[in-house]
């Protein structure tokens, strides 16, 4: 188990790219592995914000099962987590 404090502030992408990969790839990790990863916060409001002003946040961290199977899709052929969840994020606003 793993706990990052005020997470919400590292994963804006802009703000600190390094540490955003960081976590986004050990929550990948963890959960493969069967592990757990906590995000505290004095304020809920502000991870969610975080989450939901970036649809790629969203895909990346969601918890639907057709999301998840087109990111390991890609990821299957060689693609890095990242850009594998850019891809999924792209087509699904394609298909909009």
């Amino acid at each position: 188990m793993r706990t990052i404090d005020e997470a919400w502030y590292f994963l804006i992408e802009d703000d600190s790219p390094t540490t955003s990969k960081f976590i986004v790839q050990g929550f990948r990790t963890t959960r493969k592995y069967k592990g757990g990863f906590g995000v505290l916060t004095s304020n809920l409001d502000d991870l969610m914000a975080t989450i939901q002003s970036s649809p790629f946040s969203r895909i990346l961290f969601s918890a639907q099962g057709h999301e998840f199977d087109a990111i390991k899709k890609y990821m299957d052929v060689g693609l890095p987590v990242l850009e594998a969840a850019e891809k999924v994020f792209e087509e699904q606003e394609a298909s909009k």
